[in-house]
């Protein structure tokens, strides 16, 4: 006999699909419109965590206020009942936020950091700087741009083959993972610690300096995912501790730059704009 389906509102959890530090995502169906989707729930001590719970719900408020063909979309959000909580005998506790987000077939930038063509890079970061063009202008501010944030899919809907991504494919973006995002003009308890992947994060985050955070520290972020596309790591290293990052961001200056892929002469100069102390 088989175990019987875990719920949550009029979704059916059918498997996980990933796993992070705060949380875990698994592919739903609904039940009613037969359609596909992923829901995000906080899992095992982080659904007791207040910090934790403040970040998930600090996500559904951002995404919700967005509509862009880069961002991962909100459809629903709720909290675990109480018989869900028993079905799945204590992996999702009782009262825990979920959020339900389309299904995205994608996989993260960080599988293809260093295997892209020039016109790839291009393509991708004009399309991640136009959703964060979207974000910025409804007053939220990501501030956790790293590769395992942005999805990159095929318009066929395929998963894109790491291995065998022609140069000439065309590619798609979508951002996830708002957790950390700031509401411009706004404090929350996600803003009162120092928080993010130390390598893409802009000196002010590193320093904990909230108050001046805003669109220039996602593109901060850019310049380093930017660096790492063309390079194959980020300018200052990709396995830093915090006390290592802040040393290397506020005062050392980016590296030499050593492309893998042939990019404009221009490049390098807009890398460094980007990457400018302030």
């Amino acid at each position: 006999m088989s175990a019987p389906a875990i719920r949550l509102g009029p979704f059916d959890i059918v498997r996980a699909v990933g796993r992070g530090a705060m949380g875990e995502v698994s592919l739903a169906v609904h039940r009613a419109q037969d359609v596909e989707v992923a829901i995000k729930i906080l899992h095992g001590t982080t659904a007791k965590d207040p910090w934790a719970v403040e970040a998930f719900r600090n996500e559904v408020r951002a995404v919700a206020a967005l509509s862009h063909p880069g961002i991962v979309s909100v459809i629903d959000h709720g909290v675990v009942e109480s018989d869900s909580g028993l079905v799945s005998l204590g992996h999702f506790l009782s009262d825990t936020p979920y959020l339900v987000m389309e299904y995205v077939k994608g996989r993260p930038m960080n599988r293809f950091v260093g295997r892209l063509s020039w016109n790839q890079i291009r393509a991708v970061l004009l399309q991640l700087l136009d959703a964060l063009a979207h974000s910025h202008a409804r007053g939220v501010v990501h501030r956790d741009l790293k590769p395992g944030n942005v999805l990159l899919c095929l318009p066929s809907g395929r998963l894109p083959s790491v291995k065998r991504l022609q140069p000439n494919q065309p590619l798609e973006v979508k951002l996830t993972d708002f957790g950390l995002a700031q509401a411009i003009d706004r404090r929350s308890v996600a803003d009162a610690v120092v928080a993010g992947t130390p390598a893409y994060m802009a000196p002010e985050q590193l320093q904990g300096r909230w108050r001046d955070q805003g669109p220039w520290t996602d593109l901060y972020s850019v310049g380093c995912l930017a660096w790492a596309m063309a390079t194959g790591a980020p300018p200052f290293g990709k396995d830093q501790r915090f006390e290592e990052a802040l040393e290397h961001h506020l005062s050392s200056p980016p590296p030499v730059f050593q492309p893998t892929v042939p990019v404009p002469p221009g490049f390098e100069t807009w890398l460094r704009r980007l990457l400018a102390k302030t």
